[in-house]
């Protein structure tokens, strides 16, 4: 196998994947590495080549996706990354060692304790697809309670240009001590959030008062309209 176009070699691997949910997670994974080379690697917008997958370069492209997604996605990028160096190595003989790369810890859910009945109010929130303001307003609030540890008054602080839906993170976050923090948010709680704007941009129009794109518009409003 001569060829060391690095996509090429991903795309043959990511074709011998029987489902085609890996097929399209592998593809995901592939291309968000192939990115961080050409950003960072490649000069004279030369081509990523097999020579890219080092464990230097893999160790500094997962630090920079914890930075941009969540560490469950990170997680998925360099199980990928693995596995495409495992077979390259079998089917060549060269060997593409990413041993010894740590997985980033998933984080933990703050305030264990009484995380049982949060937890069940969200999963019922998401499974009936609740459309009521005030059920959507109480699933944001219980969702950054649960999910990144603030407490309400944190909440409330929160603007709308500090959401990034795109990426699930909420950026800029004040906490205790002065400090800012990034929070990624998981899948189905973007889903909550998400719906909760929604409503909450209808109720702005409709109002006629306040301009919904203002970023420094609070997130959650802590009384009803």
């Amino acid at each position: 196998m001569r060829i060391r176009i690095l996509w090429t070699l991903m795309d043959m691997f990511i074709e011998l994947q029987n489902q085609p949910t890996t097929r399209r997670t592998y593809a995901m994974c592939g291309k968000s590495f192939i990115k961080w080379c050409e950003e960072n690697v490649c000069e004279d917008q030369r081509a990523v080549v097999i020579g890219d997958l080092t464990k230097r370069n893999v160790m500094a492209f997962r630090d920079s996706e914890l930075s941009r997604v969540s560490a469950s996605t990170v997680c998925l990028e360099l199980a990928m990354l693995k596995s495409f160096a495992k077979w390259y190595s079998r089917e060549t003989g060269k060997a593409v060692d990413l041993s010894g790369i740590k997985a980033p810890s998933p984080r933990k859910t703050p305030m264990a304790g009484i995380s049982d009945p949060v937890h069940q109010y969200l999963r019922e929130f998401i499974r009936y697809k609740h459309t009521n303001f005030k059920n959507a307003r109480l699933a944001v609030l219980l969702m950054f309670y649960k999910e990144l540890g603030l407490r309400c008054s944190e909440a409330l602080n929160i603007t709308f240009g500090q959401y990034d839906l795109s990426h699930g993170i909420v950026r800029n976050i004040r906490v205790k001590g002065g400090k800012y923090l990034d929070k990624p948010l998981a899948r189905t709680h973007v889903w909550v959030l998400e719906n909760y704007l929604y409503q909450r941009l209808v109720l702005l129009e409709e109002f006629g008062d306040v301009d919904p794109k203002n970023k420094k518009l609070p997130l959650v409003v802590s009384t009803h309209f």
